[in-house]
């Protein structure tokens, strides 16, 4: 699968204070304080401009979220994704997620439902939990799930099935932000083309709310492995 998956850590509670309870009443937003994280500073004095200019960037996500017509996924889930990495730490494993894993045991002990966790009027566009193509939110894990994961992993009971879903290298990195969630006790939240980085180092990769909250390991992984194949691809052509 060639989607660019990353991993949200948020509660259910922040889903609520962040997104919908901003979407009903969008003064809210000048209340919340968004994350800028030191290493995206040069020195302190610049904290106050990218705190305005993240907070507009994310006040503008929920304008465009108001008018955004299509599946649950891939509006209001996918948005709510985009809002998370204005606000906390998130993860990248490109082509790898939950929702590619065809195993009823997935969406049966490890998943709530959106249908548990949105109000209801918006909903109406909701058929499914799972990625619904590019630029989606995916399945939601709540705090006990994000343990149960964990505990199941290190038992060997999902172990195989994980580290073939999240290979070369990926299933460290989802790992990694599982432990960061349920260090904090937040759940987990899968989109698609949140951050969408380019195989070029020496390119910056596109992200739809703060590239800095994202956490580099993933991304690193992709760009090592991308140019790989374009030295193979260059070798064979010689």
């Amino acid at each position: 699968m060639g989607y660019d998956v990353s991993w949200h850590p948020i509660s259910e509670k922040q889903i609520h204070k962040w997104y919908f309870d901003v979407l009903d009443n969008r003064s809210l937003a000048d209340k919340l304080s968004v994350r800028i994280p030191d290493n995206q500073l040069e020195d302190e004095s610049q904290r106050k401009e990218f705190e305005e200019f993240y907070l507009d960037k994310y006040k503008g996500t929920l304008k465009a979220a108001k008018g955004m017509e299509g599946s649950f996924n891939s509006t209001h889930a996918y948005c709510i994704a985009v809002t998370q990495g204005f606000f906390e730490e998130f993860f990248y494993t490109r082509g790898s997620a939950l929702s590619f894993i065809e195993d009823e045991i997935i969406f049966d002990k490890y998943i709530t439902s959106w249908d548990k966790i949105a109000p209801k009027k918006y909903l109406n566009n909701f058929e499914y939990d799972g990625l619904d193509g590019n630029y989606s939110g995916g399945v939601f894990l709540s705090p006990v799930q994000v343990g149960l994961v964990l505990e199941d992993y290190e038992k060997g009971n999902i172990k195989s099935m994980l580290e073939t879903a999240f290979s070369h290298g990926r299933i460290d990195v989802f790992l990694k932000a599982l432990n960061f969630a349920k260090s904090n006790k937040l759940g987990l939240l899968e989109a698609t083309e949140v951050v969408e980085p380019s195989p070029d180092f020496r390119e910056e990769p596109d992200c739809y709310c703060n590239l800095f909250n994202c956490d580099p390991d993933g991304i690193n992984l992709f760009q090592i492995a991308a140019m790989e194949q374009i030295n193979e691809i260059m070798r064979n052509q010689e």
